[in-house]
């Protein structure tokens, strides 16, 4: 995972998107397997560390980085486990300190937060053909907009963080969950 792309040969001001992550196992932390625990901080983690690094050296004169953190990035629970929570509360403080390291250099860093989405994530679980309905259901009825998200739910405020309408947004972490953290 530690493999690096010189960066010297492309100099940009594009806007870049650090999106990573998976979850599988719903263990305990006594019982989460240490394997399992060191895959998902290398991918969810590690790789936004990464992204995030190769972006800035890359960038020429400012520009705007977006995470991919999760709503689990601030509230503990039980689904998926204890390194994905885990994960994703270090990439809500990854991203607040890389705001902090850039920020002098005209870079903006912040990070978008989804809740329960419609992806491949935690083994296809949240696929809308994944056969778990009452799952869904049971879950979009704990949001106040009685829905699941969909990735297209993300795209307005993926546009907004990279374009120059955030110029006076850094650091930040955009909450886009259907109101479930509201209620």
């Amino acid at each position: 995972m530690r493999t690096s792309v010189p960066t010297s040969h492309w100099r940009t001001s594009t806007p870049s998107f650090a999106n990573a992550g998976i979850g599988r196992l719903s263990l305990p932390l006594d019982r989460y397997p240490l394997e399992e625990w060191d895959e998902v901080m290398e991918v969810n983690l590690d790789g936004v560390f990464y992204a995030v690094r190769e972006a800035a050296a890359a960038m020429d004169e400012g520009g705007s980085i977006v995470t991919t953190a999760s709503i689990l990035g601030s509230v503990a629970s039980d689904w998926p486990g204890v390194a994905y929570v885990a994960s994703k509360g270090g990439v809500v403080q990854l991203t607040r300190q890389a705001a902090t390291d850039l920020g002098d250099q005209g870079i903006r860093v912040n990070a978008i937060a989804p809740g329960w989405t419609h992806t491949d994530i935690g083994g296809g679980a949240f696929r809308k053909d994944s056969g778990l309905d009452d799952m869904h259901e049971a879950m979009a009825e704990e949001t106040l907009l009685d829905r699941l998200g969909e990735p297209e739910d993300l795209q307005g405020i993926a546009v907004f963080l990279a374009s120059d309408a955030s110029a006076y947004c850094t650091g930040s972490v955009f909450t886009v969950d259907g109101g479930w953290t509201a209620t």
